[in-house]
């Protein structure tokens, strides 16, 4: 029965938890903290529990679910109405909003604006992805339940110890936090309950080779902050100079902005000389027109990737009717890991350096990178934190690509060719190139 007024019952068969995922997440408590391994069935788990906490609310309130990214939470909105028979809901698209037949609402929202999220009480909150939420985000959630005494579902993978949900948890798990409860799922816990194949920890060890990350994925055990780093921070360290790095550039790497509006993404071009060091480095906001020309100017004839996902397509197309330097590098996610593998190889040999102030802006980007389950797939990838750049990273990663396929296999010799003017500058140029074409 899932309202008083209602004329007829409806049954909505629900997915069945394993028990010590129901456990965990049905634990009478009021605000339950989850650590829980990749694919262990936690954000489904929760689905479930907030489900059962609409259906039986005769106060009719809102419950929201609380996501890191749009893409994730409109993914879980998605997931909850393949849960339910149509005949109980509609659906906003839009808003994300699902409401009930019984007068509940149910919103998934993002913590793009912490402000945005206070408001009036609801009846229940779930945190999903909770060591990716920011902390401001969190406190405005738990606001939303005092008026109710409402209970809260925070739930996510561990990474590191330097987050606010990390130092939650180990305060719940120490009895330091009254009316909270801390739960750990491994993967062990979803392999014994067939959620699992019996041999992913030892397919993930053995594709991505750190064990500190795969046992913080599979056990849920936090790994040392430089430990998460794909490229490792004391490599990336080793590549830091505080050296003047010269010209010329004899390739480069460009990554497109996705969007031009203010904050967004940025055009970064990235330079190396003949030794792999970052001679230049630029990095813009601008329309399309001045980004193709200011790229076509700066490049000049010698070796060039860049970045066709999006509006880069049109630039790399432009450039191509003209310059034959230019080759468009469209991102799969499969082809952006092999590039950020193909980047770590070069770090981890200091085939590249960067210069410690010059360069801070790479550096940040670099030192911040990290690995992250894909909430979908499940697979493990390198990429930027939410929220935050990987644009310098981008660029440079085509850069090296560039300077392995045109210097490093040795399939080509280059003459520097100078050409006049105040600065000296010069470049290695296509037309003095020696080899098979």
């Amino acid at each position: 029965m899932i309202g008083e007024n209602l004329s007829c019952e409806i049954d909505i068969p629900l997915m069945q938890l394993y028990p010590k995922q129901y456990e965990a997440i049905f634990n009478p408590a009021g605000l339950v903290l989850i650590e829980a391994s990749t694919k262990s069935g936690k954000s489904d788990g929760c689905l479930v529990w907030q489900i059962t906490q609409i259906l039986t609310d005769r106060l009719r309130r809102l419950h929201i679910w609380l996501a890191p990214t749009r893409e994730l939470a409109r993914e879980m909105y998605h997931r909850a109405k393949q849960m339910l028979p149509s005949e109980v809901y509609t659906a906003n698209e839009t808003s994300t909003m699902i409401r009930f037949l019984n007068g509940c609402r149910w919103s998934f929202l993002t913590d793009e604006d912490p402000d945005a999220i206070y408001g009036r009480g609801v009846g229940s909150a779930v945190v999903d992805e909770a060591s990716r939420i920011k902390e401001a985000s969190y406190h405005a959630v738990h606001s939303l339940t005092t008026t109710y005494q409402s209970p809260i579902r925070c739930v996510g993978n561990v990474r590191g110890r330097s987050n606010w949900f990390y130092r939650l948890c180990r305060r719940a798990e120490h009895g330091d936090l009254p009316g909270a409860v801390y739960r750990k799922l491994s993967w062990e816990d979803a392999r014994d309950a067939g959620v699992m194949p019996a041999d992913a920890y030892d397919r993930a060890k053995a594709q991505y080779g750190c064990d500190a990350i795969v046992r913080e994925l599979f056990y849920a055990e936090p790994a040392d902050d430089s430990q998460r780093n794909p490229f490792g921070t004391d490599l990336i360290e080793r590549c830091i100079t505080n050296r003047a790095i010269y010209g010329p550039a004899v390739v480069y790497g460009w990554d497109i902005a996705g969007t031009q509006s203010k904050g967004s993404d940025w055009t970064v071009g990235i330079g190396l000389n003949r030794d792999g060091g970052v001679c230049e480095l630029h990095r813009w906001q601008a329309d399309t027109i001045t980004t193709r020309q200011r790229i076509r100017d700066i490049i000049g004839d010698r070796p060039c990737l860049i970045d066709q996902s999006g509006v880069g397509l049109t630039i790399v197309q432009d450039l191509q009717e003209t310059m034959s330097n230019v080759i468009g590098q469209k991102f799969s996610d499969r082809q952006k890991q092999a590039l950020m593998r193909g980047l770590a190889s070069a770090i981890s040999s200091r085939a590249v350096s960067f210069h410690q102030t010059e360069h801070k802006v790479l550096l940040d980007e670099l030192m911040a990178f990290e690995y992250e389950v894909s909430p979908r797939t499940g697979h493990i990838r390198w990429t930027a934190p939410v929220k935050q750049h990987d644009d310098c990273v981008m660029a440079l990663a085509m850069a090296v690509e560039q300077k392995k396929q045109w210097f490093d296999n040795n399939r080509f010799g280059f003459d520097v060719i100078r050409y006049g003017g105040s600065r000296g500058r010069g470049w290695h140029s296509l037309a003095g190139a020696r080899g098979i074409w």
